[in-house]
């Protein structure tokens, strides 16, 4: 009987589904794809299966549970505050000997999935990811190409491979265009803000807006740049944190129960947590 393979991977992010698009160019449809959500629990899998975590952020306490039941579980990550974690459970408690960690928080998850199934040089577009998420910029065109990316989703896996980078690039210069002027309007109901003893800016505004504002902001203040909204579906207020170097966002997030890599983080508070924050 053919093993199981089952590719996790986080739900509407580029560099999720890049990941799981590198995957999909090694198994094709031999594979079972399953979106995740941070937060949400581990999806469910048949006993013996080989299980691929992409760039997720599972707690490492459900991974070890997870590892009883699978055959083989491969973690891809990128974030810097997991690493510290897994280094930290590694001296503390035995590692079960069927699970594998690839973490480097100087890459992303896209472009270290690629390597591990392809072992080749990454195409441009997961290179593209890579240096926007990063905050490197070095690919001149980066930023107008996952703000395409980021508009398109949720898409197929399968189509991701099928996107030409220029038709991205000019799509995402008038998006990235537009995002900047309504984001400069926005920038006038910003605020300070305190996280963990550090000041920062933070303003209320859509998601779209994160990486745009909070940029803005952390620049501002030599800090840290936050932008926040309520999602009444899953009831609860989500934080988006940016930096341009100044702070590891990452590890600011990490206090408040998320994650994310030094210029990029996030996390999620309820109503009354977050009311009481703020107040």
């Amino acid at each position: 009987m053919h093993k199981q393979q089952i590719i996790i991977y986080p739900e509407y992010s580029a560099d999720g589904l890049g990941a799981a698009w590198a995957a999909w160019e090694f198994f094709g449809d031999g594979a079972y794809y399953k979106p995740y959500r941070y937060n949400d629990s581990m999806p469910e899998f048949d006993g013996g299966a080989e299980v691929f975590v992409l760039g997720c952020g599972i707690p490492l306490g459900m991974l070890y549970q997870a590892t009883v039941k699978a055959g083989r579980i491969v973690v891809i990550e990128s974030q810097s505050h997991y690493e510290a974690k897994y280094l930290q459970q590694l001296h503390a408690h035995p590692v079960p000997h069927n699970i594998t960690f690839i973490i480097d928080s100087s890459r992303s998850a896209c472009v270290m999935a690629w390597e591990f199934f392809k072992q080749g040089r990454p195409p441009l577009l997961l290179e593209m990811v890579q240096d926007h998420n990063q905050g490197w910029f070095s690919i001149e065109t980066s930023r107008d190409v996952v703000t395409a990316l980021n508009n398109r989703l949720p898409m197929e896996i399968m189509a991701f491979g099928g996107m030409a980078v220029g038709e991205l690039r000019s799509e995402g210069k008038a998006l990235a265009e537009q995002t900047r002027k309504i984001a400069a309007r926005l920038m006038k109901a910003r605020h300070p803000v305190c996280l963990d003893g550090i000041g920062g800016m933070a303003i209320n505004a859509p998601p779209a807006f994160a990486n745009d504002l909070g940029l803005m902001l952390s620049m501002e203040k030599g800090s840290f740049g936050m932008t926040y909204f309520y999602n009444g579906q899953r009831h609860a207020w989500l934080c988006s944190l940016r930096s341009d170097g100044a702070v590891n966002v990452g590890s600011l997030a990490e206090k408040f129960g998320g994650g994310g890599n030094n210029r990029a983080a996030g996390f999620a508070m309820s109503n009354a947590d977050f009311l009481g924050f703020l107040a």
